[in-house]
């Protein structure tokens, strides 16, 4: 049997960022809830523009793979971090 879930997070997604070209790249490998400084660079344009965060925030769904038009990635945040109650 899987052991209950104790703690638990509450995400919620504010912004999409699409691909605009498709040689758009992302400066590092991200993954999905990798935490994001304001201003830290995503990636950059194929035209030099370099994507940064607008605020803290988590990425979601990278996707480095994505045709010009479509989903790049999403930015959330965190909305309620919590233990779980354990009793019974």
């Amino acid at each position: 049997m899987p052991s209950a879930v104790t703690n638990y997070e509450h995400f919620r997604l504010v912004q999409v960022i699409d691909k605009q070209h498709v040689e758009d790249q992302f400066s590092q490998p991200w993954h999905s809830f990798d935490f994001v400084s304001k201003q830290t660079e995503i990636g950059q344009r194929q035209s030099g523009e370099i994507v940064k965060a607008p605020f803290d925030a988590f990425i979601v769904f990278p996707n480095s793979n994505a045709a010009a038009g479509q989903e790049w990635f999403y930015l959330a945040q965190q909305v309620h971090k919590s233990k779980a109650n354990t009793r019974l």
